[in-house]
């Protein structure tokens, strides 16, 4: 093997602009301003600056599943959303559909690391998968909260009460630090 090149891994040299992969025939093509395509992933250049940023396919993936969910809300989704954006809720700042990790979290305060999930029906059949990703989720230092879509839809005011107790108990240690949620 030619050295600076390893199995498995886009490199980019800097002098010469060109992309290089252990497999022959990639295609290498502009993508945009200051970016290349090597293999499903996009190398990002800064001006002046040798080193690349290689944003890999799943976690593109990943960002554009968040979108899709975020376009296509459930009604609960949209009513709590309402309730929590712009700061709605005790000043809290909130994201939706936001990508922790693997997983995609329904809402997620960083300041109060905090991730509030709606299981609607579907649910029911998939409790393995939820178990792992909660337990993903707390090993990363967030506290889970799940209601059911029928909970908000029923009793919003009793579901933001409940979300707002959880982010003013949360670590008083961190104080207003935020957590990683890149994995």
């Amino acid at each position: 093997m030619e050295p600076g090149r390893k199995a498995g891994l886009l490199l980019f040299e800097a002098e010469s602009g060109a992309c290089s992969s252990p497999r022959r025939g990639s295609a290498v093509g502009e993508v945009g301003r200051g970016q290349r395509r090597c293999l499903g992933q996009v190398l990002r250049l800064d001006q002046g600056d040798a080193m690349a940023k290689v944003v890999s396919v799943a976690s593109k993936l990943r960002r554009d599943r968040a979108r899709r969910l975020r376009r296509d809300q459930t009604d609960a989704e949209a009513r709590l959303w309402e309730a929590l954006r712009a700061g709605r809720l005790g000043g809290w700042k909130w994201r939706r559909q936001a990508p922790v990790g693997p997983f995609i979290v329904d809402f997620l305060c960083l300041e109060a690391a905090l991730a509030v999930e709606l299981d609607g029906a579907i649910h029911l059949d998939q409790a393995e998968h939820d178990a792992r990703r909660e337990a993903y989720l707390r090993v990363r230092g967030l506290q889970v909260l799940r209601f059911w879509n029928a909970e908000v839809s029923d009793d919003l005011e009793r579901v933001c009460q409940t979300i707002l107790s959880a982010c003013c108990e949360s670590d008083p240690r961190r104080c207003g630090k935020r957590i990683d949620r890149r994995a």
